[in-house]
C-alpha cells in the first residue's frame, strides 16, 4: 500500500510573478549555438509557470488579457488555503498516478472537505528530494487559513477559463489528454490568452507551450528549432535531456511522443482530425 502523501507548499511567494514565468513574446535566454526563429511566436498567446498563488492569478495571470483560460496540467491533488497554493506529495509526484480526472478530482475533494472543517493544517515546506523523488528534507508549518478551494473554484471566482488535464509528473499526455486539449483549442474564441501551467513550471508546462506552437507553426519550421525557442524562452530542453535515472525512459518516450504529434500538426489539420484519428489512420 502507498504512503500516505505529504501536504506541501507549492511555493513560498504570494504576489508579483510565478517563478518560472514567461510569455512568447519574451527575450531569448543566449543559445549555446544559432538562435532559432522567431517567426510565429509573438502572436502566440500563451504564457507559461509554476503554480501561481491566489493573489499572482487575481493580478499578474488575469492581467494577461482581456479573456485568459488557464491550462491546469496537474495530476497531483492541489488546492489553495487561503491565498498558498498547496498539494499533496508522494514519492515521484505519483500519489495519484493511474487515476482518471475524475477520480483525481473526487480525492482532491475528499481531502478538501476534511481541511475546510479545521481552518488550520500542518503543511510542509520542501528544501530538497532523494534521487528516487521522495521528500528528503522539510520543514512543517502550522498554517491557519480562511477559505480551502480548489483551482477550479478559485479560476471561476476571479472571471478566468479553466481546463485541467491529469497529466502525469515527468511523463507525457495522455492521448485522451491530447485530444481534450484540441478541442479547446478548436473553439478559443480570438484573442484568448491560455497560461499553462503544472507544479514547478518546467516539463509539463513545456510540453503543452511546443504543443501549441506546433499546432499554430508546425508547416513552416521544424521540431527541434521550436522545442530550442521554448527552452531559450524559460523552459526545459525536452529533445536533449540527459538522464541515466529513473527519468531516463519517461524523457525519451516524451520526446518520442513531441515527434509525432509534430507529424501531425505537420501533416494533418487539427480543426478537422483529433490526434486520436490520426494514430488509427
Amino acid at each position: 500500500m502507498a504512503d500516505e502523501p505529504t501536504l506541501i507548499f507549492d511555493s513560498i511567494r504570494e504576489q508579483g510573478l510565478p517563478n518560472h514565468f514567461r510569455t512568447m513574446a519574451g527575450p531569448f535566454a543566449p543559445p549555446v549555438g544559432q538562435t532559432p526563429s522567431r517567426l510565429g511566436l509573438e502572436s502566440l498567446l500563451a504564457s507559461g509557470s509554476e503554480q501561481p498563488s491566489l493573489s499572482e492569478l487575481a493580478t499578474s495571470i488575469r492581467q494577461l488579457a482581456k479573456t485568459v483560460t488557464v491550462i491546469d496540467l496537474r495530476q497531483e491533488s492541489h488546492a489553495y488555503l487561503g491565498e498558498h497554493p498547496v498539494s499533496w506529495y508522494g514519492t515521484k509526484n505519483w500519489a495519484n498516478q493511474g487515476k482518471s480526472l475524475a477520480e483525481v478530482e473526487d480525492d482532491e475533494g475528499a481531502r478538501l472537505e476534511a481541511l475546510s472543517k479545521s481552518h488550520a493544517a500542518l503543511v510542509s515546506r520542501v528544501y530538497a528530494k532523494d534521487p528516487e523523488g521522495r521528500l528528503s528534507t522539510v520543514r512543517v508549518e502550522e498554517m491557519d487559513y480562511g477559505l480551502a478551494q480548489t483551482e477550479r473554484q478559485a479560476t471561476r471566482s476571479l472571471g478566468l477559463g479553466y481546463l485541467r488535464l491529469a497529466v502525469t509528473d515527468h511523463m507525457r499526455p495522455l492521448d485522451a489528454d491530447v485530444d481534450r486539449f484540441l478541442a479547446l483549442v478548436r473553439v478559443l474564441a480570438p484573442n484568448t490568452w491560455l497560461h499553462f501551467h503544472c507544479h514547478a513550471g518546467d516539463g509539463r508546462t513545456t510540453t503543452f507551450l511546443l504543443l501549441y506552437d506546433m499546432l499554430r507553426n508546425a508547416k513552416v519550421l521544424n521540431l527541434e528549432e521550436m522545442a530550442a525557442r521554448q527552452h531559450l524562452l524559460g523552459g526545459v530542453d525536452l529533445l536533449h535531456t540527459p538522464h541515466t535515472d529513473w527519468k531516463e525512459a519517461l524523457y525519451n518516450g516524451r520526446a518520442a511522443f513531441l515527434g509525432r504529434f509534430f507529424d501531425y500538426a505537420r501533416t494533418r489539420d487539427p480543426r478537422t482530425t483529433s490526434w486520436s484519428e490520426h494514430l488509427a489512420g
